[in-house]
């Protein structure tokens, strides 16, 4: 066999006349690697630098743009989360939690027409104008706690 090949019949291969086996990175072709990395669906072999690199710069999909992905329940394809229901399909977010919370799937007429957020406070104590927001500090403490005589 070629060793030069960057196919993957020549990732596992077998010197004539030796019993060793050897493993060649497709990546880079390095024979030698403190740690080697299987591709589960070629079954191609990479050194660890070569896998962390490519690990890195793949293009991650997030949760609310994955292709043709709609929810079972309610239709819909736009979600902050991707859930599965009972049978392990596809469910948003609020049709999952719906479930989860009542055990009977979420009405159609609960469907909202964008995704509905939350306005945080910040964790500083400080809103944008610069104030502080209503904290401990303005109301008055008896005791050391602020609820009054315990």
């Amino acid at each position: 066999m070629n060793t030069n090949s960057l196919l993957a019949s020549a990732v596992n291969f077998t010197t004539a006349g030796s019993n060793r086996s050897y493993q060649e990175c497709v990546q880079c072709g390095a024979t030698e690697a403190s740690l080697w990395h299987r591709d589960e669906s070629t079954g191609c072999y990479f050194c660890h630098i070569c896998a962390t690199i490519a690990r890195t710069f793949l293009p991650q999909l997030s949760s609310a743009k994955r292709q043709g992905l709609s929810c079972v329940n309610c239709q819909t394809t736009q979600t902050t989360l991707w859930r599965r229901n009972q049978d392990g399909d596809p469910v948003c977010n609020a049709c999952g939690l719906y479930y989860k919370l009542h055990r009977v799937n979420r009405p159609i007429s609960m469907r909202k027409e964008g995704i509905q957020t939350r306005k945080r406070k910040p964790k500083n104590g400080v809103n944008k104008g610069g104030t502080s927001s209503t904290t401990t500090q303005q109301r008055p403490m008896l005791r050391g706690f602020p609820f009054g005589n315990i």
